[in-house]
Order: C-alpha cells, then structure tokens, then sequence
C-alpha cells in the first residue's frame, strides 16, 4: 500500500463507518480480488503463497479498477495468447477487453506492468500461454518485483491526481536487465507544453537506461558445497508440466566427491550427477543415463541437457558442444506440482541454473558455453529465482550438517576446454594415423546418401605430389570415401573407384571448411568450400557399400591439422552447412561419424591440442571497393525483396573521415511512389529510412575504422535498434508502426535512389570499401549480433539477402571486388 500511496494520489485508511470497503481475507485459495468497485464488504483474498509485495499489490490495483495488461484492446500487436495451452477455466483472464471496458489513456503498452501475466501462467501443459511478440518483452512479462512507472501514470489519470503541473516527476526504480544487460528507469513529463520536455516521447516519457552490474547481470552468485553436506531449497513456483525441457548450469566439481555413481544436482524429477567421478550421467524420474561423456574435476564446466518425449531423444551439450545422444522417457510427461532443488552430498560449486519448456537452439547454448552472463534466464526455472529465494527466504534453506553462508560471488566462470579439438600433424615420420570404429557399433551397411564435412589446415610441408589423399574413410573390401589434392592446390574426391577433380583451390597455411554431398538416385553431387557451393557433378548412380570393419585414415604424408570430421547419411541442405562453416563446436554432429566419439578412439603419433575454433580465425575474403565520388559506381542487386514486417540490414563498411555533412549511401531500396522505402546512409550520424519515414540514430562512423554495423525494425510497435560492433548504441520507437515494406523494389548499393533505379547525387554517392552486407526479414536476437561483430567474416546469410547475392550482382562503374583487410 506504501507503494501506491507515494506514487499517486491515492491514500488507504482503516475502514470505520464507511460503505464501501476492502475485506482483505485467508479464507479462499488462491489470490483473487473483484475488480473495481462492486459491493459494499468487497473481499481480497490472499492464500498461503500470495503474502508477496507484488502479488499483493497486484490484487490491490484489480481492487482499484485495474484490468490485466494482456487484455487491452490492442494486446494483439505485442504478445501472441497460446489458447490451446490455458486451463479451460482460466481462459476469461485472456479475454481481450474493447475500447468501452478498458481505457488505455493513450499510454503505451507495457510489458513491465505489474498487471501483466508471465509466459507460463495458467498453462496446462508447461508450455507458453503468451509469447510476446518483441524480444524485449521476454525478460519483463510477469515481473513480481515493483509497479512500473507506466502502472503509476495510469493509476494518477484514472483518479485524477494533479501532481505537479511543470518539470518533471520523480525517476521511477530501475527495471529488471533485459537481454542487453540493460535496466531501464522512466520519469514523466508534467508540462502541457511537451517542447518544454524536448527528450519525452509523445506519451510524454522519458527513458534513461544504465548498464547492470555484474552482480545484477552476470548472474555469478555460486553455491558452493562441501563433502557430505547436502542441501535443499523449496521454492513457491507455479505448477508445470513439461513435455520437453533444456537444464543448464554451471558446474565445477570437486576431487573431494566420493568414487561411485550418484545424483548430485536434483531438481524435483530430473538429476545430474557423475559416474566414478568421471563422465556424465542423467535422471528423469528413475531413468538413468549414462553419457559416458567426461570432465574435468575441479574446472568449471557447462554443461546442458535437452530432451523431448515425442521420440524420447536426448542430448548433451558439454562447453557448448554436443558430446551425446540418447533415447529416454518416451511419451513421458514431467509433472513438477512442487520445487524442491537439492544439492546431494556434492562437493564443488555451481551457478547459473536454469530449466526451460523448450529444446534451445544451438547458438544458444554456445553462447551461454562461451560467456556466462546469465543473459538467457530460464523460463520455468531461472537462477534469479533460486538466488532471489535464497536471499529472501534463507530459513527455507536446510543444511545439514549446520555449515556457513554457502552463497558467494566468484569470478565469471568459463570453460576449462578452450572451444574446440583438433589433430595437429606435423612431422609424422611414416606414421598413419587411424580412428577405429567403437565395438559393437558398426555403422549402416550401405548409403543412398551422404554428406562428408571437416575442417583442414594443409601446411605448406606437404610433399610435391600430383595427388595426395588427405583423409580416408575406408573399408576392407568396400567402397571408399576419401578427399585429396592435387598438385597441393585443387580439391580431389574419391567415391568408389571414381574420381571427381573439382577444380576448387584451396590456401596452404589457411583454414578452409570442406563438405561434399552425394544422393545416389542422380549421382548428384556437390562440393562446399567455406560454405559455398562451388562445383557440382553426377558420379556413382549406386548405393555405397560399407562393411561393419572401417577406419578414419589419415595417410602419413600429409601434414597439417584436421578438426570436427563428421559424416550424415543424408544430404545437408546448405542451411546447415553455412552454420557449420559459420560456427565450428559441433553444432550439428554427424549420424554416421561425429568428431567427438572419434577423438576418444584415436590411435597413432598424431598430436591434439585444444585451439580456437578454425571458423574464428579466418579472414575475410573479398569486400566491395567504391573508389570515387560518382554517380556511376554502384551494384544492382537482383534479388528480390519480399514484403516484411520486420527487418535486419547488417554490414561490415569503412568510411573514410568527412568535414562536411555526410549523406553518403550505403543501402538504398526503392518501390514506385516511395523512393525510401529502405535505406542506410550519412556515416555522420547514421540514418535509418522505413517507408520515407527517418530515424536518426547520433550514431558516427565515418571515422577511417571497420565497423560492423546492423539495423532493425519491427511494425507492431515500430521499434528500431541500432547496433555498432556488436553493442546496441541507439534505440527508438513509433519508426512506421503498423507498415509492411512493400515487394520486389529496385536494391542499390553505393548510390541513394531520387526515383526507382535512379535520380543519383554525386554528393550522396558512397566512397570506401563493405563486406557481408545481408538482410534478414525478422529481428535478430542481441546475442547473434554481437557474435556477427566478433570477425569480419562471422555473419549469418541473411534470409531474404545475402553477401554473395550482393556480390553477383551487376556492378556498375569504378566498383571492384578487392581483398580484404577488414578488421574489427
């Protein structure tokens, strides 16, 4: 009530005489309150689990005339009602209000409202029931924590506070870190002249953001145990049932651990734990499973499970890299109606625990390997509530025996393994190196299809020969398949008794991503080279025979370093085959042959180290050079644009220093009657056009450096985010709210288009060099940006754009592909 009263107008007394009132009760279940006033004795019920701040004062705001946030009249354009997963009887709290029940007072919707539902609220099912329809709301729906400074703004307008009538009100308490590690604060402009108020938006809001802390952010509180003492937390969460789950955490375990198989991390019905404290075993319910996948005791490890009940399959992801497979539980449901999470007679430390209602992707789980701030929370489970509880509600806590405090903060944890594997071989002295098949697990007995993928180093020691075979994979008396060089220059690929010369070139001393497909109904086949297609022929219209004796061969005349050989007995569409090449841990393993079982057979003098992964060390390949002042240098794309309602435009540029104000283009996108209808230009203070309308971003570039710079957009509420080298530097709002960006235009790089395909200024026209220019026709998340910013060569294709459509379009004057020396 404290909260309310010094925020607005509004004042709670004792009830004494008066008619109508508040009955504040126990003797229901549940939190419930009528909303508005309704009768005279008008009850608010608070049951074991509701004597929360915010739940109370939740319940206090429906007294109070408030409906939730999710069912405004325009609800629709920023959170998406999953009705299938709501209880039947619950679904009236989705309901979506109209104009004459529910009076937005022309705020703007808020996803940090204390009146609005979290993601799994009344779920039957544990999955979502809202789904926002930015990414910025996922980390404030359902916040418990304070009233938002857009809940006080409505509760002064609906009861008529007058407040001050100039300057500004007091600064609201900053939010909850968003995905940024970003917090918000807000603060209110009284002038009824809103040019006296020149930074507030036209709700008369203005937004101060703040970087969080490392303690608010980071998420580097750690539990850490002793040998045979246990703990135990019970925490008041809402009910789920899952059919399919991720748990992550960060885990370091101790030597002090005794030697036998044990659950050591529990949370209700899922357990982790070690066998003879050495590789990685998982519960669900009372399955087990053995990962046989090991750590390192006393490092820090990450470690992630996933599971789905449809096929019961499993996986494990250690640093980021998926190590197992498995089948358990199928058809399973997990029902946790409680939460208790139990560390059982563990000795070590763990952080950064969380569980949610979906399988992750995989660049996610790589970014939570690579960095641990804790910038993806859990949806069902995440560590602010285990270390919020903690905090809140130590006697919660049992130790036995009694110890001190367990919580404490720690440096960031990382990885003991330094991203990824790879086999050294140099100097081999006739050796041949072998990986041989693990027992009792012979792979398919033919092949109507295959892709063969890995990375290679080819050193220049490597002898002068017209061919040599760099790996081999072979079968006595059966087919091979094996790729080479020739003339330590072209790739070569065998198939059976046929071979392919490809023509393709390779960089000795250069890492280079390779992958071949093969279908047998055509003979179709196809070479990638650092997740291009660069050559196709047909070969081999039969299937490939494979006897259950085989082995990985690596002759001994080779040298260099191979890393992540992996073998599908499918052909991979060249999606996957870029995000390989893009990203080298593993995320996608191979059915037939993965790279993390062959290193735990190897046999041979070979040499393997831990490194970097090849795909991070590369460089850019080529970048677009407009040399001049001109009206006559530019590239027309032909790719067409669809329509989209929202956007990505990423790319690396470098602009040299100007004294003047610059306009200079770099991305210009025009349709018949709207000559911006997407553009990029003025390295100054970047611009950023959607639908003629402008947005200036403050943002400078034109400083003579590399900048990897990315725009999006977003209709529903016309929301627009700047990011330069990876950190978001610009944000705004209301950019063509509602628009969809209309189809097949004319795409200009280098010249800003006056009318459709033309209308060029010389002053207006781009000079300097960029690379990896894509577009995506959706919002990319925070974490894909700042791992694109990270080399010149790391960008995704884009999904309605991409670099080598750029690159094959029609270029036009001066303009010339040149190499690159982009750095970042």
């Amino acid at each position: 009530m404290h909260e309310i009263e010094n925020g607005t107008c509004i004042k709670f007394v004792k009830r004494t005489t008066e008619t109508f009132w508040i009955y504040f009760t126990t003797a229901s279940s549940g939190c419930w309150s009528y909303l508005g006033r309704q009768k005279p004795k008008q009850k608010l019920n608070l049951a074991t689990g509701c004597l929360r701040h915010a739940i109370i004062v939740h319940e206090i705001l429906h007294a109070v005339g408030f409906h939730h946030e999710q069912t405004r009249p325009d609800r629709d354009q920023y959170v998406k009602i999953i009705w299938k997963n709501i209880k039947a009887e619950k679904q009236h709290n989705f309901d979506k209000q109209t104009d004459e029940i529910i009076d937005m007072l022309r705020k703007p919707y808020d996803y940090g409202s204390v009146m609005h539902y979290g993601g799994l609220y009344f779920s039957k099912n544990g999955e979502q029931t809202i789904i926002p329809r930015h990414q910025s709301g996922d980390a404030l729906i359902g916040q418990r924590e304070r009233i938002s400074m857009t809940d006080f703004y409505e509760i002064n307008a609906i009861y008529d506070c007058s407040g001050p009538s100039h300057g500004w009100n007091a600064w609201s308490g900053f939010g909850p870190c968003d995905f940024s590690c970003i917090k918000q604060r807000e603060r209110y402009c009284a002038e009824s002249d809103r040019d006296n108020c020149p930074n507030a938006n036209k709700h008369g809001v203005e937004m101060d953001e703040q970087k969080c802390s490392i303690n608010e952010c980071y998420g580097i509180g750690t539990f850490k145990t002793y040998p045979e003492r246990s703990l135990l937390l019970t925490m008041d969460k809402a009910y789920a049932r899952l059919n399919r789950l991720t748990f992550c955490l960060w885990m370091k375990v101790s030597d002090q651990n005794q030697k036998h198989t044990k659950r050591m991390i529990k949370i209700e019905d899922i357990a982790i734990g070690l066998k003879n404290l050495k590789s990685i075993v998982y519960w669900i319910g009372n399955k087990m499973w053995d990962t046989k996948v090991s750590i390192k005791l006393n490092n820090w490890h990450h470690i992630c499970l996933t599971w789905e009940n449809s096929e019961g399959h499993t996986a494990l992801y250690l640093d980021g890299t998926l190590r197992a497979l498995g089948n358990m539980k199928k058809s399973h449901v997990i029902k946790w109606r409680g939460w208790e999470i139990e560390l059982i007679s563990f000795a070590g430390e763990v952080s950064s625990m969380n569980v949610w209602n979906r399988t992750l992707q995989k660049f996610e789980l790589l970014h939570m390997a690579t960095k641990c701030k804790r910038i993806l929370s859990g949806i069902v489970l995440s560590w602010n509530d285990i270390l919020s509880e903690y905090k809140k509600y130590p006697s919660y806590w049992f130790r036995w025996p009694p110890q001190e405090s367990i919580i404490q903060s720690i440096a960031c944890p990382s990885p003991s393994v330094n991203f990824t594997e790879i086999i050294n071989k140099i100097n081999w002295y006739g050796s041949t190196f072998l990986i041989t098949p693990e027992k009792n697990k012979p792979p398919a007995a033919y092949m109507t299809s295959f892709t063969l993928c890995l990375w290679i180093s080819a050193s220049d020691e490597i002898p002068r020969l017209s061919q040599i075979i760099i790996i081999e994979y072979v079968s006595d008396h059966a087919d091979k398949i094996a790729i080479g060089l020739k003339n330590r220059k072209s790739i070569l690929y065998w198939i059976g008794d046929e071979r392919w010369d490809t023509g393709v070139s390779i960089n000795l001393n250069n890492w280079h991503h390779i992958c071949v497909t093969w279908n047998s109904s055509e003979g179709h086949t196809a070479l990638y080279l650092d997740g291009t297609q660069h050559a196709r022929v047909n070969m081999k219209k039969s299937h490939v025979s494979l006897k259950k004796s085989f082995r990985i061969k690596i002759p001994e005349y080779y040298v260099g370093q191979i890393s992540d050989i992996n073998l599908w007995k499918r052909v991979l569409p060249s999606s996957e085959i870029v995000q390989i090449e893009h990203i080298c841990k593993l995320i996608i393993s191979g059915s037939v042959l993965r790279w993390a079982e062959l290193l735990d057979r190897l046999q041979g003098d070979q040499y393997r180290e831990f490194a970097k992964c090849p795909s991070w060390l590369k460089t850019a390949t080529n970048n677009i050079q407009f040399p001049r002042e001109s009206t006559t240098d530019y590239i027309l794309v032909k790719r067409k644009l669809p329509s989209m309602t929202s956007l990505t435009v990423c790319l690396w540029m470098i602009a040299p220093v100007y004294n003047q104000i610059d306009h200079r283009t770099m991305i210009s996108y025009a349709v018949p009657g709207t000559d911006n209808e997407i553009l990029l230009d003025n390295p100054e203070s970047l611009l950023f056009w959607i639908g003629s309308s402008q947005w200036e971003t403050k943002v400078s570039t034109n400083d003579g450096n590399w900048h990897h710079i990315c725009a999006t957009w977003d209709n529903s509420y016309g929301q627009t985010e700047l990011y330069q080298d990876g950190v978001r530097r610009a944000r705004g709002m209301y950019l063509k709210k509602g628009y969809e960006t209309k189809a097949s235009g004319s795409l200009i790089i280098g010249q800003e288009q006056d009318r459709v395909g033309g209308g060029f200024v010389e002053s207006q026209s781009y000079v300097g060099e960029m690379t990896e220019i894509n577009i995506w026709n959706r919002v990319l998340w925070e974490i894909e940006i700042a791992e694109m910013s990270k080399t010149c060569t790391s960008d995704a294709p884009g999904k309605v754009l991409t670099w080598d459509d750029v690159k094959a379009g029609i270029r036009h004057g001066e303009v010339a592909i040149v190499p690159s020396l982009c750095k970042p």
